[in-house]
């Protein structure tokens, strides 16, 4: 069992960001036991402690294009982008104090360049792929993808 510290600034201005990132870590964990506490400072917040496990997320078989992309084998144009995804994925994990898998999961980066997602709105195709994570990253997503394609 693990443990981690979240804290939940009350100000406005941050109140929604720090509830996203409490919120992601806890769709993706399996959560044992919360305890939590106001602290009064200079800046007020709520001071979270969360006992939990990893779950080993599965690729999803539900879904018709996450099932043909996990068996379809990437190119060699596609591996170099799929690696420089996952880079930028753990670096954006890390800057945001996120386990990678919050961000983005493995499976997503390899829908994303086998289908290849051009637009915003082709990564609505992605299942668990949604608004907020298109909003937060999309855009550093397709940048990345049109960098690689100028050099490729």
């Amino acid at each position: 069992m693990k443990c981690k510290v979240f804290r939940l600034r009350v100000d406005g201005e941050y109140q929604a960001e720090d509830e996203e990132h409490l919120n992601q870590f806890l769709e993706a964990v399996k959560v044992h036991q919360v305890h939590s506490a106001f602290v009064g400072a200079e800046l007020n917040y709520w001071s979270v402690l969360i006992y939990y496990d990893e779950i080993v997320q599965e690729p999803v078989k539900d879904s018709i294009n996450s099932a043909l992309t996990s068996e379809i084998p990437l190119n060699s144009m596609q591996k170099k982008l799929f690696d420089i995804l996952i880079k930028w994925r753990d670096t954006q994990a890390e800057y945001e104090n996120l386990p990678a898998y919050v961000v983005c999961y493995n499976q997503w980066i390899r829908e994303i360049v086998t289908m290849p997602v051009k637009t915003l709105e082709d990564f609505k195709k992605i299942k668990g792929f949604g608004e907020r994570r298109i909003k937060k990253y999309g855009e550093q997503i397709l940048k990345i993808m049109e960098v690689y394609q100028k050099i490729s």
